[in-house]
């Protein structure tokens, strides 16, 4: 585990190296549309499979030190690189169609496990606590949801009769019951920024800053 650990650390490592960037964001850019859908499986997928690892790893550890699992690791990597992939994706009247059905589904998929998305179509999982690997998962979550909504919205921008603004923020909102596996991002957010407010964590924090600041 610590051989596989410190190859992810430098793997982590060459996503802050420019040139690395930029040989990947020009592959990216020029890559056939036709190569797109499989790319963005795979990257799904991997992310879907690194969840239930992180999740499994955490079930059977015995002390929290051992919950930042390798699974942990490699997962933050493979958001990193999908991100990477997803921004330098150039939409185009011949492929919006196909990418804005691709960032849907992985709301369903990706976004859903990473976020704490039920099995049965009921809310995530909130926690106040967000530490470990379930804060772990949510913050990554939330970072690849943004980049997929910005590259939703560019896609609906070539497809003819569509309001961008309304269909961008019906990406976001379950629209019936009968869409039980489509997560309800902006719903979910609520949820948290609730959770989040009601913690003696944050009552905590927020008599400490009011007495500093009054005190200054």
């Amino acid at each position: 585990h610590a051989s596989q650990r410190n190859d992810l650390t430098f793997m982590n490592n060459l996503l802050h190296c420019g040139n690395i960037l930029e040989s990947l964001s020009m592959a990216y850019q020029s890559c056939p549309s036709g190569q797109l859908h499989e790319i963005w499986e795979f990257f799904d997928g991997w992310i879907v499979f690194l969840v239930s690892q992180t999740l499994e790893d955490e079930a059977n550890s015995s002390t929290p030190a051992d919950t930042t699992s390798v699974a942990t690791t490699e997962l933050s990597f493979a958001v990193q690189m999908y991100i990477v992939f997803i921004k330098n994706i150039r939409a185009d009247k011949q492929n919006s169609p196909e990418l804005r059905d691709l960032c849907e589904t992985s709301v369903t998929t990706s976004i859903s496990k990473l976020l704490g998305k039920a099995n049965n179509g009921s809310s995530p999982d909130i926690s106040a606590d967000s530490e470990g690997n379930r804060g772990t998962l949510m913050r990554l979550g939330f970072d690849l949801c943004g980049w997929l909504v910005d590259l939703h919205t560019r896609s609906c921008f070539w497809i003819e009769s569509i309001d961008v603004d309304g269909h961008g923020s019906s990406f976001l909102l379950t629209q019936n019951d009968d869409d039980v596996d489509k997560l309800n991002v902006l719903g979910y957010l609520r949820s948290v920024a609730e959770a989040t407010v009601s913690s003696e964590q944050f009552k905590t924090w927020k008599e400490s800053w009011l007495h500093t600041y009054w005190q200054s």
